[in-house]
């Protein structure tokens, strides 16, 4: 009796197997040694995998890891976001869109060695199930997040204000939201509930 992978395993168990499922099977297949943690159709955690990558720098083989491999994060958007150095590796940041938009606190990671393979990915999440549509626009959040943190009507300070499309998360479902710089402080308005939902001191990435 042939002894299948986990990935193989889980894919003959699931009904359709999605195509991070087949993704994975085809790279421990390659791979024998790559340990893999699933967190709904696809993997949070992946380990002991070495995939070469092309590129200039971190970010654009992280971005050329996505083309060719991105199967295996998921049928999400994923972006490289950010470098960090870790001892002799590269950590990249990857995070998720939705409609074009990145999605907050959803991040992922890849890490790549020396020679810039891919060694190493952590925190993948599954798309988004449905996310809730906008019922204000933007010079409606600027007005809602300048309140909060001003505690009153402050047209002058609103006209400085930036904002930025984003949405909100919560577990596998989302809302449509806009993060407001004001002042010094990064507000988070729902724009789907019209409701500011949180501030904080510090600058939008």
């Amino acid at each position: 009796m042939p002894v299948l992978s986990s990935a193989a395993l889980v894919a003959a168990l699931c009904s359709p197997p999605t195509p991070a499922h087949a993704a994975v099977a085809r790279l421990q297949a390659q791979q024998p040694q790559v340990r893999v943690t699933w967190r709904g159709e696809g993997p949070s955690l992946i380990t002991g995998l070495r995939l070469p990558t092309q590129g200039a720098d971190p970010l654009a083989r992280a971005a050329d890891f996505l083309a060719r491999h991105g199967a295996l994060l998921g049928t999400a958007d994923w972006r490289p976001l950010a470098v960090r150095p870790q001892g002799t590796r590269m950590v990249v940041q990857l995070a998720q869109h939705h409609g074009g938009h990145v999605v907050l606190d959803r991040g992922a990671s890849l890490t790549l060695d020396a020679q810039g393979d891919v060694v190493a990915l952590h925190g993948a999440r599954p798309p988004l199930a449905e996310v809730a549509r906008a019922t204000i626009d933007a010079a409606q959040a600027v007005r809602l997040a300048t309140e909060a943190v001003v505690g009153h009507p402050a047209p002058a300070v609103a006209a400085k204000a930036t904002a930025r499309p984003v949405v909100l998360a919560q577990g596998a479902y989302g809302a449509q939201a806009y993060e407001v710089r004001v002042l010094d402080k990064v507000v988070r308005v729902d724009a789907a509930a019209g409701q500011v939902v949180g501030v904080q001191k510090g600058w939008m990435e």
